[in-house]
């Protein structure tokens, strides 16, 4: 169930009956409506439905051109928090088998050419089953994707995704040898989260954070002495952390050690 115009995973919930749905709903709507953050044009557009799809979450960002992909890097998401589907964050690139990766691949480029002359950089987000190999596309967001994308793809590929963003819209070409320069093997990254309603004491990052050398970017989102309300999708999200690695363990663990050195704080109230 979720609002059906709208970003940042808002007001998303998984519901596994329609007892559960008819119980939730009300309330739902009522907080959906009140919440003064939320444009009047998405509230007008009520709700969808969809069925549930059980598989892995990657995103696939890149550009196309002229309606044809040019570039794309795969990445894996983290599994969202349970009910309120709030992102977590995810890894670059992706780790998945190559062959899982390159159907991921074969189903943007399918939806690329589904919208003749698509000319943009696109967050494209999906599903697979690794076991049955089933795809399903989930949506394809004209623009860079939010949050830590445009470093953790730089981090990796060296693409800067907003500077190919201007290079499509001024028809210029995209400087492919000047910007192309990773600077680690993997890169994982977290959306962080309080689990209660209370008041923002701290949310902030740390000289040693970012003086440590597997650090690659950070974004803080929770304003000291502000109201927060959990379970509000990308609203709720205290900030997001992006550290780098060798392999994917390594980036894990240095993304622990990066989250332990940020200051982040809300009291129940």
């Amino acid at each position: 169930l979720k609002p059906a115009r709208g970003a940042g995973s808002y007001y998303c919930r998984k519901v596994e009956s329609k007892d559960e749905l008819l119980e939730i709903f009300d309330a739902l709507d009522e907080r959906f409506r009140s919440e003064k953050k939320t444009p009047q044009d998405d509230v007008s557009a009520g709700w969808i439905l969809e069925e549930w799809f059980s598989g892995l979450e990657v995103d696939v960002d890149g550009w196309a051109k002229d309606g044809e992909v040019e570039w794309m890097l795969v990445s894996d998401n983290k599994p969202v928090l349970s009910h309120a589907c709030c992102e977590t964050g995810g890894v670059y690139p992706s780790q998945l088998p190559e062959d899982l990766v390159e159907l991921l691949r074969e189903l943007t480029r399918k939806v690329v050419l589904a919208c003749p002359g698509l000319h943009s950089v696109f967050c494209f987000e999906a599903l697979i089953n690794p076991e049955s190999k089933e795809v399903m596309p989930v949506e394809l967001n004209l623009r860079p994707g939010g949050a830590e994308c445009p470093c953790g793809v730089e981090a990796v590929t060296g693409i800067f995704l907003p500077l190919a963003a201007a290079c499509l819209a001024l028809g210029q070409p995209f400087p492919w040898p000047v910007h192309c320069a990773p600077k680690v093997k993997v890169a994982a990254s977290t959306n962080e989260y309080a689990s209660h309603a209370g008041i923002v004491e701290a949310c902030e990052g740390s000289e040693e954070l970012h003086a440590d050398p597997d650090f690659l970017g950070a974004g803080f989102f929770g304003t000291q002495g502000a109201t927060y309300e959990p379970m509000r999708g990308a609203m709720s999200c205290l900030c997001w952390i992006c550290a780098g690695g060798g392999d994917a363990s390594e980036a894990a663990e240095n993304l622990q050690r990066c989250i332990s050195l940020c200051k982040l704080k809300v009291p129940q109230r």
